[in-house]
């Protein structure tokens, strides 16, 4: 019942089209692509369908059981903000309880907003890992309605009064969410809407400080990664649900941000169509790697050549805490409402946080001054002054000795994978014979 909007939504756009104009070739390409969008989404429903148990409702009068059938219904669009930090991600996992979408499903649930995830019709604009923060995630779904017509109103029951207010869904929703949770806005959407495959362009930020880094040379590599390339040198290659790693870059930009502590903080500001499993953080740590003078700017040029390099050098991801999904466009015209009273009490819990968390770095950094006031055990070569930059000095020592990426071992290669995902698939088919 999910996939009946989306599917009918691609063969009226098939019909528009005009299928007589296309080649055997681009038929052929269409219909797979349509094949691998339904594979996936059938994929996204089994693992919502894991939420769909029983959950512990305030006691009801009896006679008075709640059905989503008495109550008009609505698609909408709403849009979420949140810390990850403290969560494995937003995707619901089956052996996990701890992800944003968990959290955001019981809400909807207890508010009696939906019944249940598999006629809901959710979807999601962005999969963000562990850790990994966003601020303008986008999640369309079906849900309990006040009104009988509108942008969005898909059924209403027989005999169901008019002239009601809609529902205050941001209200509702976040006074049963964590506070690191929050829901912004919500607009009508069209039922034909899918949050994820109608998102035109994905935009992250990624804070970092600046201390000693090149930010030249750093920009000058971060421009190589705009454009459509062949991207499986800076992801995490999963043949089992990607078929193609190309994907196009519209802009990366690094500019200053604020002084926080007396440190310069920067961001890199990444557009693109989509991303890859672990893309951004793979950009981020070469380009860091760049940015301290261990790389030049044209290894990029020497990753992006599949024809030469393709077997990733094994090498670590940047730390997915300083990372915010930020911006999600559409062309549906999504006609987001803010609600000044919610409004209110998510910009006071989210001062609250922020200063919060100031305070523990306020409290890490005196630690830290603390530590360099200790008394520095000189030899005859050290020839600074200060305490604190000998032990700055020692430290950056310690550091591990960087080896080229080009020297690197490499991982497996992803024709390999793809063989050893097709022996393993034809195993289990006759296995299961």
């Amino acid at each position: 019942r999910q996939l009946l909007p989306f599917i009918s939504r691609r063969v009226a756009m098939s019909n528009t089209d005009s299928l007589s104009s296309f080649t055997k070739d681009e038929l052929i390409h269409q219909i797979q692509q349509q094949q691998k969008q339904i594979q996936e989404q059938e994929k996204q429903i089994r693992q919502l369908k894991a939420l769909d148990t029983p959950i512990k409702q305030k006691k009801q009068k009896e006679g008075r059981p709640f059905v989503m059938s008495r109550y008009p219904q609505r698609h909408i669009a709403l849009l979420v903000a949140y810390f990850g930090w403290n969560y494995h991600g937003f995707v619901v996992q089956a052996d996990v309880e701890e992800t944003v979408e968990a959290h955001l499903i019981k809400a909807l649930k207890n508010t009696r907003l939906i019944e249940n995830v598999s006629e809901s019709s959710i979807t999601r604009c962005g999969r963000t890992d562990k850790g990994v923060n966003a601020f303008s995630q986008i999640v369309s779904l079906r849900v309990r309605s006040n009104v009988t017509e509108g942008d969005g109103v898909v059924s209403v029951p027989e005999g169901y009064p008019s002239g009601k207010e809609e529902l205050n869904y941001t209200n509702m929703i976040n006074n049963s969410l964590p506070d690191d949770i929050r829901v912004l806005a919500w607009s009508p959407a069209s039922s034909q809407f899918s949050a994820r495959f109608d998102c035109k362009s994905r935009t992250y930020k990624y804070f970092f400080l600046r201390e000693n880094l090149d930010i030249g040379k750093m920009h000058e590599a971060a421009q190589l990664l705009i454009g459509e390339h062949d991207f499986r040198n800076f992801c995490k290659p999963d043949p089992s649900n990607t078929t193609s790693y190309v994907r196009t870059v519209y802009s990366f930009d690094i500019t200053h941000h604020s002084t926080i502590l007396d440190q310069e903080v920067f961001l890199f500001k990444i557009k693109g169509s989509a991303f890859l499993w672990h893309q951004i953080r793979c950009f981020v740590e070469v380009i860091f790697m760049i940015g301290k003078g261990q790389e030049q700017p044209e290894v990029i040029k020497e990753l992006l050549d599949i024809s030469k390099v393709n077997q990733k050098p094994i090498y670590e991801l940047a730390n997915e805490e300083p990372l915010i999904l930020a911006e999600a466009t559409y062309d549906f015209g999504l006609k987001f409402q803010y609600e000044k009273d919610s409004h209110c009490r998510s910009l006071s819990k989210v001062d609250d946080y922020s200063k919060r968390l100031m305070l523990r770095a306020a409290v890490a950094r005196h630690l830290y001054d603390q530590l360099t006031s200790i008394p520095y055990p000189r030899t005859s070569s050290d020839n600074l002054e200060n305490e604190k930059e000998l032990w700055t000095v020692a430290v950056l020592k310690k550091e591990r000795v960087h080896q080229p990426l080009m020297k690197r071992p490499r991982g497996e290669s992803l024709e390999n994978k793809i063989i050893a995902l097709e022996s393993k698939n034809k195993r289990k088919r006759e296995k299961e014979k």
